[in-house]
């Protein structure tokens, strides 16, 4: 995860932190394994955190059609507890962050309120 972040900074191109916790080179490898092997004509991703493969995925089979469902009911409730002043767990997210980080959220006071719509 670390790396993907400092490479976005890097290259300008810089993913948003929940769909970077989800996106793996081994799950765009298993991608590409299905696509070659089944050859499909349509491609669905299920969520918002999903839209990061996008974009390869398009440049490397450039006619196959590519479905992104961006409902993103996490970030939804993650805004609603935070402007009710709620207190925000991580729950299994949680072991992809420091201790400190799931605190801070715990506290009803998070740090990267830009990703919950608050800019």
């Amino acid at each position: 995860m670390l790396l993907g972040w400092l490479s976005g900074i890097v290259s300008g191109h810089q993913m948003p932190l929940q769909s970077l916790l989800f996106w793996q080179r081994r799950h765009r490898r298993d991608i590409e394994v299905a696509v070659e092997r089944f050859a499909p004509d349509t491609v669905y991703f299920d969520g918002v955190r999903t839209g990061a493969y996008l974009p390869g995925l398009s440049r490397q089979y450039p006619g196959l059609r590519l479905v992104c469902d961006f409902d993103d009911l996490m970030s939804r409730r993650m805004a609603y507890l935070v402007q009710n002043k709620q207190p925000v767990s991580l729950g299994y997210m949680a072991k992809y962050f420091p201790g400190w980080v799931e605190r801070q959220y715990a506290s009803g006071h998070p740090i990267l309120t830009a990703d919950l719509g608050h800019a």
